[in-house]
């Protein structure tokens, strides 16, 4: 699987995605303080905004409609980084 550094809130974490199943995953290994509940895109906790990169989701598709998508929303529990990314989170 390919690396891909990931951005959050303007270079207030950066951490490099690796082998984990998903972003939140990621995030969480490399200690950033992530809000999530069930980690199955239900809740609606992880939810991030891609402001730069791509994401997929290869075990599920996600639960946003194509307006969503297009502004750059992801959920951080079922997506897996395409490319380098930044994101905001709140």
């Amino acid at each position: 699987m390919a690396t891909h550094e990931v951005t959050v809130n303007d270079g207030e974490y950066r951490f490099v995605f690796g082998d984990q199943d998903s972003l939140l995953q990621s995030a969480l290994a490399a200690g950033v303080p992530w809000p999530y509940r069930c980690r199955q895109g239900a809740c609606g906790s992880c939810l991030c905004r891609i402001t730069s990169g791509t994401v997929c989701y290869p075990r599920m598709a996600p639960i946003l409609t194509d307006q969503e998508q297009a502004e750059g929303w992801c959920f951080a529990c079922l997506a897996v980084p395409s490319s380098d990314i930044k994101i905001e989170i709140g």
